[in-house]
């Protein structure tokens, strides 16, 4: 057997989009339009010995929730859509996905869910679906996408009671589901949802955001230059890292920023894990941006590991769930994302 030339292979693609602009009160809304699932966000704020209250009282307030041992075709009852789905912004992501074999479920602000689950589970539920294609030749997964807000209406009374059928099946096994549920206005309070789950008899987790803080006294705030963006989002990587990137020892590699930089500056480094909604990364943006009139910021998102990709969800690509925003003097701001490839092994 011959061994393949693998010096010769080309090096996978990335999609990088970057995109600037000036904050005016409609980017806040727009930026993350689709942003449904983040796990992580990760603050830098130079000339800060603390983290601002306005984005700690948010932090506070952003509790989320765990149904454990969930039976999935409670997110198909009428009650529960007419409750939870029609009223108010439901985000649902499966918790404990360890790999891609694991099944998967979302729902989306805009009523949409989405199970992911192995072609032999797939052919025993009885319900559409369209395969995800691993490779070239195999289908081994199969989507299972379902508007809510319509199935639940009368004229698909017959298709909710089907996809019930089939969700009810013992080859489906019961998840652990992380969710957060904004209400339609206050008068309604949002843990309306643990309690209806509890008094099914399920055991509902309530969850803090998780927040560690530091302080660098080294940090040195980047001139933004959408040609050195490479090497500027680099640098903040690194810095979020908490990476030593100067004063090393002379037997260590150094890393020397090619870019120009500000004065050393205190600065509270935040990074947050729990679930963040799109209202929550709009109120982020629209918090620093009232900060950061005059001073320069940064925040990083990164979306769940095992969220299925799809147009329904605005993933086309593996990675769009991870950006980094940089927001800095005269309201500006900059936001740099970059994908991977969808090419299949044949």
């Amino acid at each position: 057997m011959l061994c393949p030339e693998v010096w010769s292979f080309s090096a996978p693609e990335n999609i990088i989009n970057v995109k600037e602009g000036v904050l005016d009160g409609n980017v806040e809304k727009t930026l993350f339009e689709k942003r449904f699932f983040n796990e992580m966000v990760s603050i830098i704020l130079p000339e800060f010995n603390e983290l601002p209250k306005e984005i700690a009282s948010l932090i506070e307030s952003s509790d989320y929730y765990i149904v454990k041992d969930l039976k999935v075709s409670e997110l198909v009852s009428k009650g529960f859509i007419e409750a939870f789905v029609k009223r108010g912004k439901l985000t649902a992501v499966s918790a404990n996905i360890t790999n891609n074999l694991d099944d998967s479920l979302v729902i989306t602000p805009v009523g949409d869910l989405v199970l992911t689950v192995c072609r032999d589970i797939y052919e025993c539920l009885g319900v559409q679906g369209t395969p995800i294609l691993t490779s070239k030749k195999t289908k081994d997964f199969y989507t299972i996408h379902l508007k809510l807000n319509d199935i639940s209406s009368v004229t698909y009374s017959n298709i909710l009671k089907r996809v019930k059928d089939g969700f009810s099946k013992e080859v489906l096994q019961n998840i652990d589901l992380k969710l957060f549920w904004e209400p339609p206005n206050n008068s309604v309070c949002p843990s309306s949802i643990a309690k209806y789950f509890t008094d099914l008899g399920y055991e509902v987790e309530q969850h803090e955001i998780d927040v560690k803080l530091s302080l660098n006294k080294h940090f040195r705030a980047p001139k933004m230059d959408k040609a050195s963006i490479h090497e500027i989002v680099e640098y903040v990587g690194l810095s979020l890292l908490e990476c030593e990137i100067e004063d090393l020892d002379e037997n260590l590699v150094s890393y020397v920023p090619e870019i120009e930089l500000g004065d050393q500056k205190d600065t509270v480094i935040c990074h947050c894990k729990g679930l963040f909604t799109t209202t929550f990364l709009e109120n982020i943006l629209e918090i620093l941006g009232q900060i950061c009139k005059t001073k320069w910021a940064s925040f990083n998102v990164s979306g769940f590991q095992h969220i299925p990709k799809g147009e329904s969800l605005g993933l086309k690509n593996r990675g769009d769930d991870d950006f980094m925003v940089i927001l800095y003097p005269e309201n500006r701001y900059m936001v740099f994302k970059s994908s991977g490839n969808n090419k299949m092994s044949k």
